[in-house]
Formats: structure tokens, sequence, C-alpha cells
């Protein structure tokens, strides 16, 4: 491992922007006529490339937009070595505010220093700093890894498990263990293959798999699932096992996206005046004369779901009142969505908050492309 990173370090020298190495794994094997193994062969290579190009960013940052930008050749912050939530920032600030210039600032290691100056169409700069709020009970469920046991499969299943419940509580009575839930998914699928037959109908394995955790779990009921199962279940991808003891490789993760649903906001201010308390503490800006503002980047839980669902609202319905920012001058929250930028900016001017819906990210402006 000393020499993987001695190596990237001397890549790094010469090719600045080359970030990230992994490495690459590629076997060979020949059989006799009868199967038996003749002869293996195994390859490593050492990779090292540019973490935006590969997909990798160092940063767990918001998931969806870091896609749809790689997808698309978007680099708002051109140049620089900025996260993925930075790079989100910048595009709602450009996106609300097309004239805008955003120019990522360097830590010089002393004192605090803010993530932006922004040079606003008037001549102000103001100083931004960006932070992003994180729903920790789905990042837990999203990361939480299980370990196949041998079933007796032939196959190795690839499945995706989505949570539907609209429920926020992942460590209590409601919580989603990923282990249980594999297990009675394993059982399911050798009975499939047991049966041997349609095992290219994936619909119908899916749809027997999802009966199968409802019914065998004592699910917190929620009055919103009236049309779709608390757990949506999506096979991936069959594949024949080599050595016939197939698996099933099982990824989890919480789908709050039900942008109709959505009937209050308390979420979403809590996210953000815990953001803006915790900056505060922090005296994040330092000394700068500028005006500070707050970026809340969220990411695809409970409170981004609400900042988006809130455009099925009239505006007088809203109730931001709560948020409170003594020491700021603007906060801004952003949550992006299918392309798309939707931004609550709050502000000491009358009126004291705008809503944002929808925007399309302009791809034109500051790309790499």
């Amino acid at each position: 491992m000393a020499r993987l990173t001695a190596a990237s370090e001397i890549v790094q020298q010469h090719l600045p922007g080359w970030d990230h190495c992994h490495l690459d794994y590629s076997s060979t094997h020949r059989t006799s006529v009868d199967g038996e193994l003749i002869s293996y062969g195994a390859e490593y290579d050492f990779i090292v490339c540019s973490s935006w190009q590969c997909g990798a960013p160092a940063d767990p940052g918001v998931s969806s937009w870091s896609r749809w930008a790689l997808e698309n050749g978007l680099r708002v912050l051109a140049g620089s070595a900025a996260r993925s939530d930075e790079e989100l920032a910048a595009a709602a600030i450009r996106t609300v505010i097309p004239r805008a210039r955003v120019e990522k600032l360097e830590e010089t290691g002393g004192g605090r220093t803010p993530d932006f100056t922004t040079v606003l169409p008037d001549g102000r700069s103001v100083a931004v700093e960006v932070t992003m709020h994180t729903d920790a009970g789905r990042r837990q469920v999203s990361s939480a890894r299980y370990r196949s046991v041998d079933a007796g499969l032939h196959h190795d299943w690839y499945v995706q498990v989505y949570d539907q419940r609209l429920l926020n509580d992942y460590d209590g009575e409601n919580s989603f263990p990923v282990k249980k839930v594999g297990a009675i998914l394993a059982a399911v699928l050798v009975d499939v293959e047991q049966e041997d037959c349609e095992l290219d109908d994936l619909a119908r394995i899916e749809e027997r798999c999802e009966r199968e955790i409802d019914g065998k779990w004592e699910w917190a009921r929620n009055d919103l699932l009236d049309q779709q199962p608390p757990l949506s279940v999506s096979i991936l991808r069959r594949d024949l096992s080599e050595d016939d003891r197939g698996s099933v490789h099982l990824s989890a993760s919480t789908s709050v996206h039900h942008f109709s649903k959505v009937t209050a906001v308390s979420a979403l201010v809590i996210a953000i005046q815990q953001c803006i308390d915790d900056k505060q503490a922090k005296d994040q800006w330092g000394d700068t004369a500028n005006p500070k503002w707050l970026v809340v980047v969220l990411d695809e839980g409970e409170a981004a779901t609400q900042l988006v669902g809130v455009t099925e609202f009239d505006d007088e319905v809203l109730d931001f009142s709560e948020i409170i920012f003594p020491e700021i001058d603007e906060v801004w929250a952003v949550a992006f969505d299918d392309g798309k930028i939707t931004v609550l900016r709050c502000t000491r001017s009358d009126p004291p908050w705008r809503l944002y819906r929808n925007l399309p990210v302009d791809l034109g402006r500051n790309s790499d492309r």
C-alpha cells in the first residue's frame, strides 16, 4: 500500500488533476472439455485518474447531483478541487442569479475561511459558506452491507431494496434491518430456483419477495402506503454461479421522494436551523467585512423531500418564521432532483423568504464540456 501511495503522489506531481488511484483486477482461466481447471491467471493494474471523470468523488456528497453532473460533463467551479456539495451550492447561486461570479477560496491554514467569494451583478462581494445536511438514518441504511450466507442457491442474485414507508425512524421499532430482510429474500429465491419455472420473469419474483417481506414483518403501518408495499424489491440481474454456490447481493436504501405527499416543512426547518447554529458557533466566516451567506445543501432525505414538495403549496400557507440567523445576512437551502434545483432563500429584506421552484441547471455556464 505504501508503494501504491508513493506512486500516486509521483503521478500527481506531474498531473495535478489526477487525484484518484485504484486497482483494476482481471483474471483468466482455462478448463478441459470435462470442466477441469487447467490454468488460472490473475492480473492487477494500478490506475491513476481524475476522480471527477472516474466517478469516484472523495466526499460522499449528494449522490444524485454527483451522478447527474458527471453524466452531463458539468463542472461549475472549473479548475478547483471543490466538494460535490460546493458544486451544487455554486450551481444554485448561478441558477438564481445568472450573472453572479463564484470563486472558490483556497484554505490558507490561518483561521476560518468561507468556501466562496461571490460577486453579485451590482459589484458587491459576499462571503459564502457551504454546509451539507445529511439524513443520518437514511445514510446508515444505504451504507449497510449484507453478508450472504449459504442458502443453497445456484444463481447469484443482485437485488436492490427500497424503504417506501415515509418514516424517519431507522433505529427504533420502525428500523430496517438489512440482515433479516436478506434472509427472507434468500428463502424466496431458493424456492424459486427449486421450482425452476419462469426464472426470467423477474417482475413476478419481485412481487413474490415483496409479499413475503410484508407478510412476515410487523411494520408500523403508514396511511400513505395504499398502493405500494412497505419495501420495494428490484432484481437488477441474475447470473448462474460458476461454482454452483450462488448468493444474494443485496443493497438497500430509503425512498422518501414522495413530493406530492408533503404536508409540513418541520424537518426542513429543523435541518436548516441546525446548520445555522453549527456554523455560527464555529464563526466560519472569520473577520470578513463582506455580507455573510450560508448555503445549506440537502441530501436526498426528508428535508430535501419537503423542500421540493412545498412546490405543491400556495406561498401563503408556508411558514419559515422559526428560522433565525442573527449573524448571517442570507441563508439558502438547496435541493436537487432530476436535473432541477429548488431553493429556499431567506433574507433580511421584505419578503423575508423566497422560493425558487424546480429551476433547470444551465449546462452551458462554466462547464468543462
